[in-house]
């Protein structure tokens, strides 16, 4: 699946809060990274929607794991 090759290429690429939370990844860096690798720019909208897709996951496992801890 290219949209979780590509969030896992950019996991570290998070905008953050005022809180300290994550709130999205920085989508700059998708597009540069779809670039690199050739993608059709056609086909870029609709893997950047995949990804939001992971990265929705993502961020609401990284706030249950803050609410476990209590923070």
């Amino acid at each position: 699946m290219l949209a979780y090759r590509l969030f896992l290429s950019i996991q570290n690429q998070w905008i953050y809060g005022g809180m300290g939370s994550p709130m999205a990844l920085n989508y700059e860096v998708a597009y540069r990274w779809m670039d690199a690798e050739g993608i059709d720019k056609a086909k870029q909208n609709d893997l950047l929607a995949e990804l939001q897709l992971i990265e929705s996951g993502a961020i609401s496992a990284m706030r249950e794991k803050q609410e476990r801890r209590g923070k």
